[in-house]
C-alpha cells in the first residue's frame, strides 16, 4: 500500500517593487500541514521560508518538485501545493518567485512554469494532485521556439494511462 505524501511550498516574501509580499502564507502552510498529518499523510513537508535564509527562488521550487516526485514510490499519493503570486503568459501559468526580478525578460522566464509533465510521466506515484493557490495576472508577450518530437513507447504509454493527475 502506498504512502500518502505533502509537499507544501509558499512564496511569500517579495521585494520587486509592485509585488506585494503575502506574510499570511506561512502560517497558512503550517496550519493545512498540521491538518494533513491528522488525516494520516506520512510525510507533510512545509517550504514557506527557507532556513538558510535565502528567498524562495524559481530553481527551489523546481528541485523540491522534482525530487518530491523522483522519490515517490509505487503506490503513492502525493499533493503538491504552491501558493505565491501568479502570472498567466501565452496559454501558460506560473508561480512568481520571491526572487523575481524587474529587469527579467520576458517576465514570466524568471518563473516556475507549472508544468511538469517530464517528471509526472516518471514517478512511481499512482496519484499526484497539484493544486495552485495564486492570482494570476494576464501577459502577452511573443514566443519562438521548436519544439522536439519523439513518439511514446509502449511502456510509457501504459504508465501515463495507470496514472492520475489532477491540477487544481
Amino acid at each position: 500500500m502506498g504512502r500518502h505524501r505533502a509537499l507544501l511550498i509558499g512564496a511569500s516574501d517579495y521585494e520587486m517593487r509592485g509585488v506585494q509580499p503575502l506574510p499570511f502564507i506561512p502560517g497558512d502552510l503550517r496550519r493545512l500541514g498540521s491538518v494533513l498529518e491528522s488525516r494520516g499523510f506520512q510525510d507533510v513537508q512545509v517550504l514557506a521560508a527557507r532556513a538558510d535564509g535565502k528567498q524562495i527562488s524559481a530553481n527551489y521550487v523546481n528541485a523540491r518538485v522534482i525530487g518530491f516526485l523522483r522519490r515517490a514510490r509505487r503506490g503513492d499519493t502525493l499533493f503538491i501545493l504552491l501558493s505565491g503570486h501568479g502570472v498567466h503568459a501565452r496559454g501558460r501559468d506560473f508561480l512568481v518567485p520571491e526572487d523575481i526580478d524587474e529587469d527579467m525578460h520576458p517576465f514570466e522566464s524568471g518563473c516556475v512554469a507549472i508544468d511538469w509533465r517530464r517528471h509526472l510521466d516518471e514517478t512511481l506515484a499512482e496519484h499526484v494532485v497539484i493544486l495552485i493557490d495564486a492570482c494570476r495576472e494576464g501577459i502577452h508577450q511573443d514566443s519562438m521556439g521548436v519544439a522536439g518530437v519523439r513518439e511514446w513507447g509502449k511502456q510509457e504509454i501504459g504508465a501515463a494511462l495507470r496514472r492520475k493527475v489532477a491540477y487544481v
